[in-house]
């Protein structure tokens, strides 16, 4: 099938390069779509005990080094008020993209994911302007943390756009501290830009409601009543995990 336009999206930091420089190479080989178009990388800047303090020219000299995309570009994310790493660089995922992604679509990929040889790389419907999805990414069944969930409802409580809206569902399971319901995981996230510019609109930056991207995108998709497809993303050839990761990488290329 013909596959739009997109960029790669990728956060990294000190934590996650290992995994980047080993699942980078099968997206090579298994997408070969992720290197005929660009590859945008948010690189953390933050100064220490925060980050790594290493400056953007720093990460794109070695990140170029590392991986040979012929259209690579590094966007530094810098401290933002005392903020964990975590909510920092999900922020990224959602502010980065926002800002500087050029195409109408883009595709973000976990430092962690793999993606193994498959005939069905893609699905047509994805990308079908008559489904007029705003995303496409894997389905899951809760989401961690009650608090985090109760911020987050209480952050769009105050949004207008959001609170004229029907609440999405979320049943509180204390036992496990996860809230069930029908929401995504995005290890593997096909989006629209345009949807990812109005989530940066809706909750302004520098940092998300909570530590949560897909979270976050999810709920407020839901509560807008926007298109979008959860399905069973690793029939697609992806793997999510970083345990074991570096004899996947070895079996992966030495298929043929």
């Amino acid at each position: 099938m013909q596959v739009p336009r997109f960029t790669t999206v990728v956060a990294v930091d000190a934590a996650h390069l290992g995994e980047f420089r080993l699942a980078h190479q099968t997206w090579k080989k298994c997408r070969p779509e992720m290197w005929e178009n660009p590859l945008l990388i948010f690189a953390d800047t933050a100064l220490p005990p925060a980050g790594t303090g290493e400056s953007a020219g720093w990460w794109e000299r070695l990140l170029a080094r590392t991986c040979d995309h012929p259209d690579l570009r590094v966007v530094g994310w810098p401290a933002c008020g005392g903020a964990t790493n975590r909510h920092r660089m999900l922020s990224a995922l959602v502010y980065g993209t926002a800002e500087h992604v050029g195409t109408d679509w883009f595709v973000k990929i976990d430092t962690d994911t793999l993606c193994l040889p498959c005939e069905n790389r893609w699905h047509p419907n994805w990308f079908d302007e008559k489904e007029n999805f705003e995303f496409v990414t894997g389905s899951w069944g809760y989401s961690k943390g009650i608090e985090r969930w109760r911020r987050l409802k209480e952050w769009a409580a105050g949004v207008p756009e959001l609170a004229i809206m029907p609440e999405a569902p979320g049943e509180e399971f204390p036992p496990k501290d996860h809230v069930r319901h029908q929401r995504i995981i995005s290890f593997f996230f096909v989006g629209r830009t345009r949807f990812m510019r109005e989530v940066a609109a809706l909750a302004p930056g520098p940092l998300l409601p909570i530590d949560s991207q897909d979270t976050v995108v999810w709920y407020i998709a839901h509560r807008l009543g926007r298109r979008y497809a959860g399905v069973r993303i690793k029939k697609f050839g992806l793997y999510h995990g970083a345990r074991g990761m570096e004899k996947r990488v070895k079996t992966i290329l030495a298929t043929p």
